[in-house]
């Protein structure tokens, strides 16, 4: 009896230590969980007069959802209350600035987060930003998660050599992060289109260095038509954050030189009038391959007519474009940036679709898919005001593709 009393005694004291092995183990898990959760901003609270590296890691996190603006230098002021208190009123947190467990969470869940159709807030609006930023999405920033972001998600996403899913994982989260902190690799260049040829002629490459659209700006594809090549040779000095600008200050230089309209032959004519065309010359030939080459999205042909287009057979004062939907958007966009601040009636722009067969940009617009019109200006008014009425027109639709 004594042997099995002993046994009983021993079992019980080793399922008791088992037990209480158990609980000691089970109480555990939850706090490190928590702990990992916030490990970026430390374990202690955060509030007003905190610094440190917690600190400095929420300004970087409320910086990145919108919320925080100023420089990050790891001291919880007032600049970086007040954010804390909008991040927790747009989370539906308790608004007293306090940076606690609940708050750390909140922060932690919504940087984490997968991003998707549907989603919505904050770090949709961070995505948004940092996809405008690098070129893929050109339209509100509105934090709303719907095609159009999903589009510029998948753009990027090919762009990196990501599975293109249009989810925001944490590998793409990396790649945008990688690719919006990349340094600038700004650069400008000149080639010659034509070179070796007697209709040799400089065209000038403004890459930022940041993805983005390709816009090529043509001037002096007519020689008589001074206001279109003379903004185009102040554009072609213009700095730009995204994207590339490609510009041909004098397309026809011979054409300038003599100041004619034309050398051997109608440059604006010259151009291919269908798919499997090339052009009619060594001119019209070189400047369509570098539209191709270069892979151009927009183009802008700057041009002058004799007259106003409401009261005569010219076309000045116009704009005319390829139709396409995104096209006529910014066509409106820059005859109302220019009308409004003409007061004469017959003075202002009017909008027309398709540019002739033949020109630069029906044959870009119609067989390769740019986005592309060709402005007009009339040669009453002074040198000075046509030009200025160009290089409007150009600064309207860069600045609406966010490049300057």
């Amino acid at each position: 009896m004594k042997n099995i009393h002993d046994f009983l005694k021993r079992f019980a004291i080793a399922a008791f230590l088992i037990l209480f092995s158990l609980t000691m183990v089970i109480p555990s898990v939850h706090p490190a969980t928590v702990a990992a959760a916030t490990a970026n901003y430390g374990t202690k609270d955060l509030t007003s007069g905190s610094q440190g590296s917690a600190v400095t890691q929420l300004q970087k996190d409320l910086a990145g959802l919108g919320f925080y603006l100023y420089s990050i230098d790891g001291w919880f002021g007032p600049k970086t209350h007040d954010a804390v208190v909008k991040f927790q009123k747009s989370a539906g947190l308790k608004a007293d600035g306090l940076v606690g467990s609940i708050t750390k969470s909140s922060l932690n869940k919504i940087l984490t987060q997968d991003l998707t159709l549907g989603s919505q807030g904050s770090a949709v609006t961070k995505l948004q930003k940092d996809l405008a930023g690098l070129g893929y999405y050109s339209y509100s920033i509105d934090g709303s998660f719907g095609p159009k972001t999903h589009d510029a998600v998948v753009k990027f996403q090919k762009s990196q050599g990501l599975k293109t899913d249009g989810l925001v994982g944490p590998i793409t989260k990396s790649a945008l992060e990688k690719a919006s902190t990349a340094p600038s690799k700004a650069s400008r260049k000149t080639v010659t289109i034509a070179a070796g040829t007697t209709y040799a002629t400089p065209m000038y490459i403004i890459d930022s260095g940041v993805s983005g659209p390709v816009v090529m700006i043509v001037g002096g594809v007519h020689g008589n038509e001074p206001a279109g090549y003379t903004a185009a040779g102040k554009v072609k000095d213009w700095k730009i954050k995204k994207g590339k600008l490609i510009v041909l200050p004098q397309a026809n230089k011979k054409a300038v030189q003599n100041k004619t309209r034309t050398y051997n032959g109608d440059l604006n004519r010259a151009f291919p009038q269908s798919s499997s065309g090339t052009g009619n010359n060594t001119l019209a030939k070189s400047i369509y391959s570098a539209v191709k080459k270069y892979d151009v999205d927009w183009l802008m042909d700057m041009h002058e007519g004799y007259n106003y287009t409401k009261i005569s057979d010219s076309v000045g004062q116009s704009l005319i474009y390829y139709p396409t939907t995104t096209t006529k958007t910014m066509a409106n966009a820059i005859v109302s940036k220019l009308n409004s601040g003409i007061s004469t009636s017959y003075k202002k722009f009017t909008l027309y679709r398709y540019p002739v067969k033949g020109s630069l940009a029906r044959a870009c617009g119609q067989y390769l898919g740019v986005k592309a019109f060709i402005f007009e200006t009339a040669s009453k008014p002074s040198l000075s005001v046509r030009v200025n009425y160009q290089m409007k027109a150009a600064d309207t639709l860069l600045s609406r593709l966010g490049m300057i």
